[in-house]
């Protein structure tokens, strides 16, 4: 103000990006920036806790399918949980303030308090954020490496018969082709009657030089049972599943 009473101008005048910029920088206080933290962070969290419910319901992480895949597919499971409980953990934890004595009348203390909880807090949202995305990355490779690995699936077929003639009796027949060098079949055979069950048969056969093997069976007396079970499984040379089928043929 001048001598005069008039309020002088020094410089420009604000343009209207100026109020612009100066409205968008209250966007960015302190307690609005702990805001936006602790909404990420409780978003997070409730997304953590449904996308788990939906992994377990859409059976990627079912037991039975954890039982009859490949042994590395346990391995990835057990990993897109161990991501999805980081996650919500550290969602979690971000939501939870620092407790602690703070004279109000002190804005170098409140200064210091509102930049200890945006770091602390959003690095916490920010890890489980990561974590999070990591997990739905573990189980949508999971299909994508199930492909892969079914793609060197052998050619397998298993056959059954049980006549009733004059010589009642149950007959097996396991095929497989396209086998690698070593591989080799076990066939398990079980006979229930009356709530109790007799293991008939236990055997196994190498597959041929031509990649392939033929393992059949023939059980006489089939007429003193109820049901036959069947289990097949082919393995390589390692130990590794390459085929599995079981077969449930009841009394004619």
């Amino acid at each position: 103000m001048n001598a005069t009473g008039t309020v002088e101008i020094v410089g420009k005048a604000p343009t209207e990006q100026d109020r612009m910029l100066e409205k968008a920088s209250e966007e960015f206080a302190p307690e609005k920036s702990l805001e936006r933290v602790h909404s990420s962070a409780k978003a997070l969290l409730q997304s953590v806790t449904v996308g788990g419910t939906l992994f377990t319901a859409l059976g990627l992480l079912a037991g039975e399918r954890l039982r009859d895949g490949p042994s590395w597919l346990l391995a990835v499971a057990a990993g897109a949980l161990a991501l999805l409980a980081l996650s919500l953990g550290l969602a979690a934890w971000a939501l939870v303030p620092s407790v602690g004595k703070l004279a109000a009348g002190d804005l170098n203390a409140v200064g210091g308090w509102y930049q200890e909880q945006i770091k602390r807090r959003g690095n916490k949202a920010r890890a489980a954020g990561i974590m999070f995305a990591l997990a739905l990355a573990t189980v949508g490779a999971a299909p994508l490496l199930l492909l892969l690995d079914d793609a060197d699936e052998v050619e397998a077929a298993v056959a059954t018969a049980w006549t009733s003639d004059q010589q009642p009796k149950f007959t097996f027949k396991l095929t497989a082709a396209a086998l690698p060098e070593g591989a080799t079949a076990q066939a398990k055979i079980f006979a229930e009657k009356a709530g109790s069950t007799a293991a008939l048969y236990d055997g196994t056969v190498n597959a041929s030089a031509e990649s392939k093997l033929e393992l059949a069976v023939e059980l006489p007396g089939a007429d003193a049972y109820d049901r036959f079970v069947v289990a097949a499984t082919i393995e390589d040379d390692k130990g590794k599943q390459l085929h599995h089928e079981n077969a449930t043929v009841n009394k004619p």
